[in-house]
């Protein structure tokens, strides 16, 4: 990834810095997890974003996922400790 600069603020920014993002993170913190949750969300965010949105913040390590047993379909996403990071900036 090519980052504008090194700055901290800046990475944070390039990595959750859209709508998308934040509410996805909000809705993780609130207790959604899982793709049909976050379509719920009064926002209204479009499929494809969504998809792209998750895709995007799994690859900056800020979500990951698990399959419940036995079912390999469903994913539900969490957030890793580099998203539960994000909290204090998220309730300020």
């Amino acid at each position: 990834m090519n980052l504008r600069s090194g700055c901290p603020l800046n990475f944070t920014l390039e990595m959750v810095g859209d709508k998308w993002s934040l509410l996805i993170i909000r809705d993780l913190l609130n207790g959604k997890f899982a793709f049909t949750d976050f379509l719920k969300s009064n926002e209204g965010i479009a499929r494809n974003i969504l998809a792209g949105r998750l895709k995007r913040l799994m690859n900056f390590k800020i979500i990951d996922f698990k399959n419940p047993k036995g079912n390999n379909k469903v994913k539900n996403y969490f957030l890793t400790k580099k998203g539960l990071d994000l909290y204090p900036a998220m309730v300020n």
